[in-house]
């Protein structure tokens, strides 16, 4: 799987550089207050250095309309976005699939940023990107 270096590009004030693998397009289900079922496209890329899975708020809010879930003080410590600087406003639980395979459904808890127009939409951490296939696993030594 190819991959890129955010700093190159300038899409990220890091401190430190990381890599992104390489974006792929998703299909991602919402139901609106209409009760009307509608999926909406996004780019969802894997950032093996992270643990937790995040999401833009522009996107949740103005193109899914999904509800923002508030998280407690206890739990906002334990969420990371390791060098990001981006804090956590709440958490969405989504049903999206890849645009190539619409048969194999995930859900999936997305930590939505307060960042103002991320350059991207979703970021897979490094577990669910393994369990996905979007990366190799990486074998511990006991």
């Amino acid at each position: 799987m190819s991959r890129w270096t955010c700093g190159i590009f300038g899409l990220f004030s890091l401190a430190i550089r990381h890599q992104l693998y390489q974006p792929t397009q998703i299909e991602i289900f919402s139901r609106h207050e209409n009760e009307r079922d509608t999926w909406n496209w996004a780019v969802l890329t894997c950032d093996p250095a992270i643990d937790h899975n995040i999401i833009s708020h522009q996107l949740v809010v103005e193109v899914l309309q999904v509800l923002v879930q508030p998280i407690d003080e206890k739990m906002e410590p334990c969420i990371h976005t390791y060098g990001r600087g981006e804090k956590i406003i709440g958490y969405v639980d989504l049903t999206w699939c890849f645009e190539k395979n619409n048969r194999r459904m995930q859900t999936t808890r997305f930590w939505v940023t307060s960042t103002e127009n991320p350059s991207y939409d979703a970021i897979l951490g490094r577990t669910d990107a393994e369990q996905c296939g979007l990366i190799r696993h990486k074998r511990r030594w006991l």
